[in-house]
Formats: structure tokens, sequence, C-alpha cells
């Protein structure tokens, strides 16, 4: 598959929210489907499709598609985009951030940008589409939020080794 992306599993008793930075999530938007609807096709074509990440190194961005169907050096078939207001949509740091739309719909799974800038100064970014990476991980699902809800990890949450150590020790003294 002609994806770049991992799992991590939570900690038991770990409460989580379908929320991106805040934003309720509302499913997934396959960018491939030959169904979209035409006012998205024409937005993608005319690259006024709108997406934003919030990554741990950018912080939250804007950006446009340039492309549904990229290359670079490692993987072919990816969303390509170009940032709105700044001169990059992610930076190292950024990997595994979600690129969803205006309608909180996951689009894609960033991996990686230019190294270095175009002419115009800017550095495009480069996301796996989301239905793909659905696809190479059977069982995988995107929860989403409305209604808000907390999801916990099943088991128990285990304390920090600090909090552990007191807790045993106050446990053994009686």
């Amino acid at each position: 598959a002609d994806i770049d992306a991992a799992l991590a599993e939570f900690e038991p008793g770990v409460d989580t929210k379908a929320q991106l930075h805040n934003v309720p999530v509302k499913g997934i938007l396959d960018l491939l489907d030959p169904g979209l609807p035409p006012a998205i096709v024409t937005a993608i074509q005319k690259q006024t499709y709108r997406v934003f990440q919030y990554g741990k190194k950018s912080g939250f961005t804007r950006g446009v598609i340039t492309s549904l169907h990229s290359s670079t050096l490692t993987l072919s078939g990816q969303i390509e985009i170009a940032p709105v207001d700044r001169k990059y949509f992610t930076q190292t740091g950024d990997s595994g951030s979600v690129v969803y739309n205006d309608s909180n719909q996951i689009v894609g799974l960033h991996w990686g940008g230019d190294h270095d800038p175009r002419p115009t100064g800017e550095k495009h970014s480069y996301a796996n589409h989301i239905i793909k990476v659905l696809g190479a991980f059977p069982g995988l699902r995107i929860a989403t939020n409305p209604p808000e809800v907390i999801y916990r990890t099943p088991g128990v949450r285990k304390l920090p080794p600090m909090v552990e150590r007191v807790h045993r020790d106050l446990v053994a003294a009686g």
C-alpha cells in the first residue's frame, strides 16, 4: 500500500473524545470517491478546497488541496496541500496529524512535506488518503462526535511510577 502510517494504543483507562483540537469529528470523506458532490470536485480542480490540520509543531494551519494524485520520491497517489496564510502547511514534527475539511471530516493523514521551498517560497505538504489508511488496517475506524461521547480504553489506568510507589508505601504502612 502507498501509505506512511502507524497505530498507537492508549493505555488502559484513558478517556478520549473524538475531537480535533476541540472540534468534533464528523466522520471521513473519501476524496477518491467518483461520486463526490460536484461542488467538491470543482473546488479540488480549482485548488480552492480548504483543509486544516493541528500539528504538534505548527499548531493550527490552513491549506488548499493542489492534487489528489501527487507522487514523491517514496510514495504515489498522495494528497498534496499548499499553505494558506503562511509559507508552510506543516513542519517537521507534525507527522500523524489528520487533515480535515470545513465539515470536520477527516480526508487525510499527514506524513511529510517539501524539504526546500518552491519558487513562491512555499513548502507543500503531503497526506495519505484516509480511506487508504483505513484500508491498510482492517478493523480500524474513525470515532465520530456528535453526540459528544467519551471513549474509555478498556482496563484500569496505571498510576505514574512515583505515585504508585507512594500509594504502595501508604497501603503497607496501614
